[in-house]
């Protein structure tokens, strides 16, 4: 009789090992799928990466471009700029001498801005 009842204590065990055997078979294949789709996951995200990155150095490589296009459109419109303004300067000058004589050489000195007439040759 001992070895019967030995011997179901012993298969009462082996099905409890057969039983946690294949719950951990069972969260080895869950954690298997979660590692597979994190895996797939880092690799969809290694590929968008890249392909940011090839658009990173398009848009940096477009910037440098624009930029040396932009710097010499300026260094343009600064030449530009200093020419028109010695031209006007020049022009401006000459005018505006050519104004003050014009403006001086018809006006008497007594009633002019500059000379405040004096209260005794007011009459």
């Amino acid at each position: 009789g001992g070895g019967l009842g030995g011997g179901g204590v012993e298969a009462e065990e082996r099905v409890m090992q057969e039983r946690m055997m294949e719950q951990q078979d069972k969260g080895l294949e869950s954690l298997s799928a979660a590692v597979q789709r994190i895996g797939a996951l880092g690799k969809n995200m290694h590929e968008e990466l890249n392909e940011h990155h090839v658009m990173l150095d398009m848009l940096d490589n477009e910037m440098d471009h624009t930029q040396t296009r932009f710097g010499r459109a300026q260094e343009r419109l600064e030449e530009l700029v200093n020419q028109q303004s010695r031209e006007f300067w020049g022009r401006g000058l000459v005018l505006d001498s050519r104004f003050v004589v014009r403006s001086f050489a018809h006006t008497p000195v007594r009633s002019c801005a500059f000379f405040p007439q004096r209260e005794d040759s007011a009459s």
